[in-house]
């Protein structure tokens, strides 16, 4: 019973993530503040931003309003690299192409924290990958939520 459970609460996870991945904006240009150039090493530099970190802030524990986190979001975390080493607890091809890769970073988690979008090019790497071991990788931040996780994209070229 608690099998097709996780089974299904997996699947629900990926349709979400699949459907907020097509609902996104795309990142808006550079602004005067920021020129591009700025924006280019911003976008293909490790900033350095732990899993902890974002946990605390975006997670179930966090106490700010929705709002808040939505403004902290797009201008501290949104489009950023990160690298980070996780459990991977579910790794399968993604609805239209690609692969889902789910990392788990917190023993308290059921099944994941992280839901990562792996190119088809990501396909040798992924098939050496094992479920229950943990793997250091680098992704570019696209969103958060609460019962979802937050969800990166591999890579931050």
């Amino acid at each position: 019973m608690l099998a097709r459970i996780a089974v299904a609460a997996v699947g629900v996870v990926v349709v979400l993530f699949i459907i907020g991945a097509l609902a996104s904006d795309p990142a808006p240009p550079a602004t005067a503040e920021e020129p591009a150039s700025a924006e280019a090493e911003r976008e293909t530099a490790v900033s350095g931003i732990t899993f902890r970190e974002v946990n605390d802030a975006f997670g179930i524990e966090s106490r700010m309003t929705d709002l808040q986190k939505d403004r902290l979001w797009e201008s501290d975390y949104d489009g950023r690299c990160v690298e980070w080493t996780g459990e991977l607890t579910s790794l399968d091809e993604g609805l239209f192409s690609g692969y889902v890769a789910q990392f788990r970073h917190l023993s308290t988690t059921f099944v994941s924290d992280v839901v990562m979008q792996a190119p088809n090019s990501a396909e040798d790497e992924l098939l050496t990958w094992s479920i229950g071991s943990h793997y250091t990788y680098r992704a570019r931040l696209e969103s958060y939520g609460v019962l979802l996780g937050i969800s990166v994209s591999m890579g931050c070229d």
